[in-house]
């Protein structure tokens, strides 16, 4: 109100006028009673939740960024540079390109991205080689390709609130996946949880959830098995982040998809350990289709369809 009354310049005028006109009979003066006292109770601001912020109250070592700058093979991409920068580039590859891009337009993108970011432009012939397998391998044994995908959502935001989840509640659910006892520290989380999927695509009539993970596990593809994918997966607890992510899509599939069923509409997961990719199918890519009942569970504890 204080506002208005200060951008109304006729008003502001008239009360100048008034209050400077000492012949205006005080009668026509507006008795100014006492404010009312507030006594509505407010409640405590929500929260709101991420993964990443989640993720930083535990216990997590991560990988060592330092490279031997006199060591650099430009032609191997092990050796490509780390960290959050370097995935945040590549991240920005991916989607910006066509899926089904030619080579040359993949050269270009990686061109533009590796001097935009101020990484080495002699990385463009080994990065747009790397793009180009991401995009052209089969994600997993008979499953599709990058390439294939047609109907997909780059960056699927999501919040989600929650009704009430307890300090044991993240530390049940991930003992319950990984069918092992696992401790998660956390707060009581009342609010909401938000989040943006890298990338949501629809193949055979089921919805898969695909992040993309650039992180250094070692420089042969061995380090990239299954195995050592999975213990990647466990220490960071991405497992918490896709199993939330998972419950954000079947939710949206519950709303838009007539007649979802769990097993019949919702694929699962594929993460994408970019630096362990090669031309073969599944290699340097963790999938996982959460079970359903736990799925149930989790949805539980959040408001919503």
């Amino acid at each position: 109100m204080i506002k208005q009354i200060e951008n109304d310049s006729s008003l502001l005028s008239l009360v100048v006028a008034a209050e400077c006109d000492t012949n205006i009979s005080k009668t026509t003066v507006t008795n100014l009673s006492k404010p009312s006292v507030f006594k509505r109770k407010l409640d405590k601001p929500q929260s709101i939740y991420s993964f990443s912020a989640l993720s930083k109250k535990q216990n997590i070592t991560y990988e060592n960024l330092e490279t031997n700058q006199e060591e650099i093979d430009y032609t191997n991409y092990f050796q490509f540079p780390k960290g959050s920068k370097s995935g945040t580039m590549q991240h920005e590859i991916l989607e910006n390109l066509a899926f089904d891009a030619a080579h040359a337009d993949i050269q270009k993108e990686v061109e533009y991205q590796l001097e935009r970011n101020q990484f080495d432009i002699k990385w463009t012939d080994c990065l747009t080689q790397q793009i180009d397998k991401i995009l052209n391998t089969p994600l997993w044994k008979n499953g599709p390709k990058m390439s294939q995908i047609t109907h997909s959502v780059d960056e699927m935001e999501f919040m989600l609130p929650i009704k009430s989840i307890e300090t044991s509640t993240i530390s049940q659910w991930l003992s319950l996946h990984r069918n092992k006892p696992t401790n998660f520290n956390q707060d009581d989380l009342k609010g909401y949880l938000t989040g943006f999927i890298d990338l949501v695509f629809e193949s055979d009539n089921k919805f898969y959830v695909v992040d993309y993970k650039s992180n250094y596990l070692g420089s042969n593809f061995t380090d990239y098995s299954t195995e050592k994918l999975q213990e990647a997966i466990q220490h960071h607890y991405y497992d918490l982040q896709y199993l939330l992510y998972s419950v954000a899509l079947i939710k949206y599939l519950q709303i838009t998809v007539d007649g979802f069923d769990y097993k019949k509409h919702f694929g699962g997961v594929a993460y994408l350990f970019t630096r362990g990719i090669n031309s073969e199918a599944g290699q340097g890519v963790y999938t996982n289709q959460p079970e359903q009942q736990l799925m149930e569970q989790m949805m539980s504890e959040f408001y919503g369809h």
